[in-house]
C-alpha cells in the first residue's frame, strides 16, 4: 500500500474505533452512531432520514442473508466519508433544484416534477416517457417512486 493510502486507512480505523468505544460497539457503527458521525461532520446539523438511508444503501456492503446489516465497518468508512463529503458539497445546488421543482414541498420529486426538471435541463425540450422512466429507475434507489435529495446526485 502507498503511504498515503495506509495513512488514510489508519485515520478511518481510528475514527471508527472512537465511535465504537464511545458506544461500546465492537464490529462497526450502528445506525445511531452513523447518524452521530454524519452530524459531527455536518457542523452539528442532524442528517435527514433520507440522507442516512442513502449512505447505508450505498456504503453498507455487509449482508445478513439477503438484507444489508446496517452496520458500517472499517472497510466501508472510506465510502461513507466520500459519499457524505460529496453530498455536503452538492447540497446547496440540490436545495435550489428542490426549491424550484418540489412544488409540494415534500422533499421528493415525483414523476411530473422530475419531468419538468429534465425538460429545463434539455433546453426546454420534453423528454420522452421512456427517458423519464429510465432516469427514475436509475436514480430512485429506495424504490419509492420519487427522487429524494440524496438520490438527485445519482
Amino acid at each position: 500500500l502507498s503511504k498515503e493510502k495506509k495513512k488514510r486507512e489508519e485515520q478511518i480505523s481510528a475514527l471508527v474505533r472512537a465511535y465504537e468505544k464511545k458506544h461500546d460497539i465492537e464490529k462497526g457503527l450502528s445506525r445511531p452512531e452513523l447518524e452521530e458521525l454524519l452530524r459531527d461532520y455536518n457542523e452539528g446539523v442532524d442528517p435527514t432520514n433520507d440522507e442516512v438511508e442513502w449512505i447505508l444503501l450505498h456504503a453498507d456492503g455487509s449482508r445478513k442473508g439477503d438484507t444489508k446489516d446496517n452496520i458500517i465497518d472499517v472497510g466501508e468508512m472510506e465510502t461513507v466519508l466520500q459519499l457524505w463529503d460529496n453530498h455536503r458539497h452538492c447540497r446547496p445546488h440540490i436545495e435550489v433544484v428542490f426549491q424550484k421543482y418540489d412544488t409540494e414541498r415534500s422533499g421528493r420529486l415525483n414523476r411530473q416534477q422530475l419531468q419538468a426538471l429534465l425538460t429545463d435541463l434539455n433546453d426546454k425540450k420534453s423528454p420522452t416517457d421512456d427517458e423519464v422512466d429510465w432516469v427514475l429507475a436509475e436514480a430512485d434507489r429506495d424504490k419509492s417512486g420519487n427522487i429524494s435529495k440524496p438520490e438527485l446526485m445519482v
